[in-house]
Parts: C-alpha cells; structure tokens; sequence
C-alpha cells in the first residue's frame, strides 16, 4: 500500500511539475510571438504617420505653387546610407522624416531660384540626436530637378 501511495504522489508530482513548465514554455512563446508582431506594426505605423506628413506639407506647399509655369519642386527623396546592422529600420525613418521636415519649406518654389550648395550645407555635417543616439549625417549626392534626391551618409557617433 506504501508503495502505491509513493506511486501516485511522484505521478501528481511530476504531473503538476509538467503542466506548470509546460504553461510556462507556451506562454513565452506567445509572447515572443506577440512582441514581434507588434514590432512590426509599430514600424508600419511610423511609416505611415511619416508618408502622411509628407503628403500634407507636399500639398500644402505645391497649393500655393499652383499657378506657376516655371519648374517646380515637387518631391523629397532621401535614400539613407548606412552600414549593415548599424541603424535599426525604426531610427531610419525617423531620421528621413527629420531630413525632410528641414526641406518641407523648399516644396513649391522655383528649381532655378534653389541654390544647391545652401540645400547641402542644410544637413551637412549634422549631428542628430535620437532616443539617446547620436548619428552624423553627411550629404554624398544631391540631385535637383522636379524632385529633391538627397544620398545622406548616416554614422553613429560613440
């Protein structure tokens, strides 16, 4: 009878012993699985709120521009160069909408008014600072027709 009671009580023991590291291995599996899908929804939503920032203020300024014949600006581009692992796609797009609130006043005048060194020196040799982060921006490339192209190195400062 000893034996049979020892029996039982290692089985509920280790019974309950499962279900608790099971509960435990499953639930951190969830929430792996939910961090992750609300990373990439944070991201997304980011991108968002920027592209609707962008298109008000592309709106607002190509409104006021409406009647001129001449060449217009009509669009910011900014392509970020960076290394590999070195800034995180979040950082990215809050350092391209940064970039582009400085230039958002330049939308809608003349192309051949613009001076492309003063565009240049706008963000050249810039240190950013974000979410305690610093990054020194430096501007490769610029392009300037109807569309601003701007190529910004992108590094982290120590």
């Amino acid at each position: 009878m000893a034996k049979l009671k020892k029996g039982i009580i290692k089985f509920a023991l280790s019974f309950i012993a499962g279900a608790i590291s099971g509960g435990l291995l499953g639930a951190s599996v969830v929430c792996t699985l939910v961090s992750y899908r609300m990373d990439t929804l944070y991201e997304k939503i980011a991108v968002l709120k920027n592209t609707i920032n962008d298109k008000d203020a592309k709106l607002r300024n190509l409104e006021k521009a409406i009647n001129s014949c001449n060449l217009v600006l009509k669009n910011i581009e900014i392509i970020l160069l960076t290394d590999q692992d070195a800034v995180d796609e979040i950082d990215k797009i809050e350092i391209e909408s940064v970039i582009k609130e400085k230039y958002m006043s330049l939308l809608g005048n003349e192309v051949q008014k613009l001076d492309a060194e003063i565009i240049t020196i706008i963000i050249d040799n810039r240190i950013l600072k974000l979410n305690d982060k610093e990054f020194m921006l430096h501007v490769e490339k610029l392009v300037l027709t109807e569309v601003l192209k701007l190529w910004v190195r992108v590094k982290i400062l120590d």
